[in-house]
């Protein structure tokens, strides 16, 4: 996060694109993606159950990342922007050894 753990919202990407934010509410967290031209995309918002720390986006989609935690091992997960089937997205978890780091 580019944003102290532990504050009730934190940005996890700010780019050219847009801005992702995870917020905590009263009982879970949720990510809210922002785009800088709002004719491109409609803002995205969803219900964050790995307890994301890192995000990367693009035109086209983005990517994020959890560490090892309660919730569990360590999560990649990809969400498009724009659906292409019915399984557009997509979730990769690491063996409990492995975690995400950047």
């Amino acid at each position: 996060s580019s944003t102290p753990m532990g504050l009730q919202r934190r940005f996890l990407c700010w780019n050219s694109v847009g801005i992702i934010v995870s917020r905590q509410e009263h009982s879970h967290s949720a990510i809210q993606i922002d785009f800088h031209d709002s004719n491109l995309h409609r803002p995205v918002r969803f219900l964050d159950r790995y307890n994301y720390v890192v995000a990367a986006m693009s035109s086209t989609g983005a990517i994020f990342a959890s560490g090892n935690n309660d919730s569990g091992p360590s999560t990649v997960f990809y969400k498009p922007f724009e659906t292409w089937g019915n399984k557009s997205e997509w979730l990769f978890q690491l063996e409990n050894a492995e975690e995400v780091k950047c």
